[in-house]
């Protein structure tokens, strides 16, 4: 499950005089502050719902990646334990795997169900 990411680059706004602003008094007392930054010398990228959703996808996408790595690794350490343990005493003809997520379908009559490695032991 390949999905190639497209980094935003994001870049920062860059003005004149940042933080600079005009005073205007209201006619019910308050003062509005008027931006006055001058000359706008480098456009930064918006942040809005759409450049913070594309980074939002990436870390899901991200997160998803991880964690099937994450069970894929704990299968092959399991696979590997097996086969070494099988190795160490000289028990390699009769070696196969099967993985199960739960035993909801399954009527275990010997062994025991192992649920950490999602394995039966007989």
């Amino acid at each position: 499950m390949k999905q190639d990411y497209e980094k935003i680059g994001w870049q920062d706004h860059i003005v004149e005089k940042p933080y600079n602003f005009a005073e205007k008094k209201n006619s019910d007392g308050t003062i509005t502050l008027i931006p006055k930054e001058g000359e706008v010398l480098q456009q930064g990228t918006p942040v809005n719902s759409r450049t913070l959703g594309h980074m939002e996808d990436g870390i899901a996408y991200a997160v998803e990646n991880t964690n099937m790595n994450a069970d894929s690794i704990t299968k092959l350490s399991v696979d590997v334990a097996i086969l070494k343990g099988s190795t160490i005493n000289n028990m390699t003809n009769n070696v196969f795997f099967e993985r199960f997520e739960n035993l909801e379908d399954i009527n275990l009559e010997q062994g025991i169900f192992d649920n950490i490695n999602k394995r039966v032991v007989i």
